[in-house]
Parts: structure tokens; sequence; C-alpha cells
């Protein structure tokens, strides 16, 4: 996973920092299902054709960079995407540049 430093990070993220970490594609196709709406990780399995654990783990990883929020525990617990998120999304999808 590369980190970048960003020259157009939009307003509301740049306090996060001056470098943001690119998603894997498995992390790239959540962020772009999450901007779409609210999910769980069945959701979320469901629409990407993936295995529950595998995106438990990528969730749990996002988590933990920001990249998402949890609302509700266990089966119950719904995700959404952040604005460090939504920066990540953009960035992988080349719509933010690097220095």
């Amino acid at each position: 996973m590369a980190l970048r430093e960003l020259s157009s990070l939009p307003e509301d993220v740049e306090e996060v920092g001056e470098s943001l970490e690119e998603p894997t594609d498995l992390e790239g196709s959540i962020l772009d299902e999450l901007s779409k709406s609210k999910l769980t990780p069945s959701d979320l399995a469901d629409r990407l054709d993936k295995k529950a654990p595998s995106i438990v783990r990528a969730l749990s990883s996002m988590f933990k960079k920001g990249w998402v929020t949890r609302v509700g525990q266990g089966r119950r617990a719904y995700y959404s995407i952040t604005q460090k998120g939504e920066a990540a999304r953009r960035l992988q999808a080349g719509q933010l540049t690097s220095k």
C-alpha cells in the first residue's frame, strides 16, 4: 500500500495530514459502495461477491485508518464513508493529484 503526499486535498480533509494511503482494490470497492449508502458487512459481501470475513477484515483496517465509521454492533452494524475515506476513494480513482 502506497502513501502519497497530496497537493489537492479537499478543504474538509486537509487537517487529517499531508499524506494519505492509497486503498487496496477491495478497500476501494468498499469505499465506492459506501459512497452510495450505509451498508452492513453482509450487504457489502453480497454486492461485491466476496466472503464476509474478508469484508470484515477490510472494514476493521479501514476503521483504524479513519476511512469508515460504524453505527451499531454485530449483524446490525452499519458502515459509512468518512471525509478521509472519500479522499482515499478519490485518490484511487485518480481524482486527487500526488506531489
